[in-house]
């Protein structure tokens, strides 16, 4: 549930030309989610800093009782990246394509739904980063 408070002028309450101020409200951080920024930013910190994969988040929260599925954390995780985390991660990339030297790791994963492919075939996560030369 989404909430705003709408106020009225208690001195033009009684007048012919009543005030009113409203309080449009706090956009959704995902359309149609009940994910609050500080959720999503609590499901990302457990998952990436703690290390807590999102199935032992989904038991913590049924402890709690909240029924948040790990599917639903793991799409808002994924719009976040796409929509509030690209203009950064492409700032940083651009930066690091100017350094002389990096380091680069190529790990192949398996990714079960990946459109166009079969679970079967090989992926890859590339992981870059520089040397320490000055920079």
């Amino acid at each position: 549930d989404y909430y705003a408070t709408t106020y009225e002028c208690p001195q033009c309450k009684e007048t012919e030309d009543p005030r009113f101020i409203k309080d449009e409200g706090t956009p959704a951080l995902i359309p149609g989610s009940y994910a609050s920024s500080g959720l999503a930013a609590h499901v990302m910190y457990y998952k990436y800093v703690m290390s807590m994969p999102l199935y032992r988040q989904e038991k913590d929260f049924e402890h709690l009782g909240v029924k948040i599925s790990r599917t639903a954390m793991a799409s808002w995780i994924i719009y976040c990246a796409e929509n509030y985390f690209l203009p950064m991660y492409e700032y940083l990339h651009r930066k690091l394509l100017k350094r002389r030297y990096l380091m680069a790791d190529e790990t192949p994963i398996q990714v079960l739904k990946e459109e166009g492919r079969r679970p079967q075939s090989k992926s890859y996560v590339w992981l870059v980063r520089t040397g320490d030369n000055g920079g």
